[in-house]
């Protein structure tokens, strides 16, 4: 990836050393420049998101599958019944005092764990659907919105034929606007980023009317009120939106741990005092056989 960088940024260089002398090869090496970029560096940065992403998953699949501890604790708490019952059986006495507190014991470590597994599942769910899919949302829309500026570009360069980059313009738009609509999203993002795509419009109207100088000058212009002006505006607020949507997925995730950590020493603790417990219950019992 870093090898392809500095090949685009040399690829760049020349492309424009050839526009400052007016040579129209310079459109050529910034063609190349791009093509050098989506072939060789990017898609090993998605393949560094796509890393992450399936690591994600997998965490949000163990969270889901915590209850299965669960699972333990019911067949734990089958067992003492049984043994209860085997034990009253021989020894023609109903309840063993041991037996039966250890059972409690289980039983209330059990209750205790289970609320706190289903919440920490129930937030892990909300977190996934909620506060982390507005990071992927708002997170792919911006990586849209910087391919929609480039194309635009593009469709400026190519001077009247850069059809199938206003295609892609177009597309890129569109995903983007979907992303950035689904619930919970950030309104200033939206508005910000509408606000930018607006102005393409405009340049493409003086464009498609013979002025390309005035196109051009439109989308290089650095004004307040200029297309590069909203597109930073939109950058700002994007990444506002995505470190808060970070920032409450890892205090919502943290808690959920935190508390899930504290309840499994909880029932270790109960665990190990039920077996103490049931010990207990059947040493008198064992002794009337010696």
């Amino acid at each position: 990836m870093s090898t392809s960088v500095a090949t685009y940024s040399g690829l760049v260089e020349q492309a424009r050393a050839n526009n400052r002398q007016g040579f129209p090869v310079g459109a050529a090496y910034l063609e190349t420049a791009s093509q050098e970029l989506r072939d060789a560096a990017l898609p090993g940065i998605d393949e560094v998101v796509a890393a992450g992403g399936g690591r994600v998953d997998d965490a949000f699949a163990v969270a889901g599958r915590a209850m299965l501890a669960l699972l333990v604790v019911g067949i734990a708490l089958v067992v003492l019944v049984a043994v209860q019952v085997w034990l009253a059986s021989r020894t023609h006495r109903r309840l063993n005092g041991g037996l039966v507190l250890a059972t409690l014991a289980v039983l209330v470590g059990g209750f205790g764990l289970g609320s706190v597994l289903d919440a920490g599942g129930r937030t892990a769910s909300d977190v996934r659907d909620g506060s982390y899919a507005q990071v992927l949302a708002v997170a792919r829309a911006f990586s849209l919105a910087n391919d929609a500026k480039a194309m635009e570009s593009f469709t400026l360069i190519k001077r009247g034929s850069g059809q199938a980059f206003e295609q892609s313009y177009a597309s890129a738009v569109a995903e983007a606007e979907t992303l950035l609509a689904s619930p919970g999203a950030d309104p200033v993002t939206v508005a910000l980023f509408g606000s930018w795509a607006d102005e393409h419009a405009s340049i493409r109207a003086l464009d498609d009317d013979g002025d390309w100088d005035g196109a051009v000058a439109l989308a290089t212009s650095t004004d307040a009120d200029s297309p590069n002006a909203r597109f930073d505006a939109f950058t700002h607020a994007a990444q506002e939106a995505t470190t808060s949507s970070s920032d409450d997925t890892d205090r919502d995730l943290s808690r959920a741990a935190a508390s899930s950590a504290r309840i499994a020493w909880v029932a270790l603790v109960v665990g190990l005092l039920g077996g103490v417990l049931a010990v207990w219950g059947f040493g008198p019992r064992l002794k009337e056989y010696r």
